[in-house]
């Protein structure tokens, strides 16, 4: 290669890298976020137990009678907006034991460390819950909880044989582990007990913005560099 091109492609790297930075000087700072759908990996603890097989609380959990989506992958907001409706159906709900018992305390296990912001909750119709307190928690006993919302007023879907979610707007907190307290049912409830469809959460999920792509380029630039310097 001629001293002259060698110089000149010296010159048009610089450049390229001059131009990236200034472009990306601003927009590498913090990273975008999206709000992906979160379904709890576990369920560490429900005081209230189970009505029997079929009715268990883990249903709360695995996405049984809604519309197919993917835990930490489908966008939240996305989601919900399509209105996605649980049905009625055994094995997809939870029913505590017809004894007359009015509250349940639940600990779920997110399956890692998430920044949660939101909470899906099906209402389920049969008896369903009148309120929630939501916390997060320290550890999988709760020794320690931070309340990130208590509401008074979930939605009654007495007699709706496919219902809607009450999205929550929730406190945004880092958790591994959430805490439901619930009292119900439903003040025209046909089951003396509680009963959910299911619950998720939405937490905030890094994508890439445009810094992420001029970084990118500058590793590109600084290979090139080391590939002219060899030759």
């Amino acid at each position: 290669m001629f001293r002259g091109e060698d110089e000149m492609s010296r010159r048009t790297v610089k450049a390229m890298i001059r131009a990236l930075l200034y472009s990306s000087a601003f927009a590498i700072v913090f990273p975008a976020s999206a709000a992906v759908i979160l379904s709890p990996q576990a369920v560490v603890s429900n005081s209230a137990g189970d009505f029997g097989a079929g009715f268990t609380i883990a249903n709360t959990i695995d996405g049984s009678g809604l519309p197919a989506f993917t835990s930490g992958v489908t966008d939240f907001d996305d989601y919900l907006a399509s209105n996605p409706l649980h049905s009625f159906n055994p094995g997809t709900e939870w029913f505590s034991p017809e004894n007359g018992v009015r509250t349940s305390t639940i600990i779920y296990d997110l399956g890692g460390s998430y920044l949660i912001t939101k909470m899906a909750l099906w209402n389920e119709d049969a008896g369903g819950l009148t309120d929630v307190t939501v916390s997060g928690c320290s550890d999988s006993v709760c020794s320690s909880a931070t309340t990130l919302l208590s509401l008074t007023a979930l939605t009654d879907n007495a007699d709706t044989a496919n219902y809607p979610a009450d999205v929550l707007d929730i406190s945004d907190f880092t958790t591994s582990y959430v805490r439901l307290v619930v009292n119900g049912p439903q003040n025209a409830a046909r089951w003396n007990g509680l009963a959910m469809g299911e619950v998720a959460f939405a937490f905030a999920a890094a994508v890439p913005e445009p810094g992420t792509l001029a970084l990118l380029g500058l590793g590109l630039a600084g290979l090139a560099v080391g590939r002219r310097r060899k030759q």
